[in-house]
């Protein structure tokens, strides 16, 4: 059961980020929550690496290249 809900998740997934009917920042944390709410991870190990410093250091760059676009 657990492999078939993970098919489905992974495969929304893909079709949403393949269509662009959202934003990929908001898919990723939609799939982290979905598996999260489902039981196939733990709620820690779903969001932890959005606080690891490389995720950060890219934000981060997003930012600043979303200035230096408007400047």
């Amino acid at each position: 059961m657990q492999l078939f809900v993970l098919a489905v998740i992974t495969f929304g997934a893909l079709i949403l980020f393949a269509t662009e009917k959202l934003r990929a920042d908001l898919m990723a944390v939609m799939v982290a929550a979905a598996l999260a709410l489902t039981g196939l991870v733990t709620v820690e190990q779903a969001f932890a690496g959005f606080g690891s410093p490389a995720v950060v250091t890219v934000a981060g760059i997003f930012v600043m290249s979303a200035g230096l676009m408007r400047t």
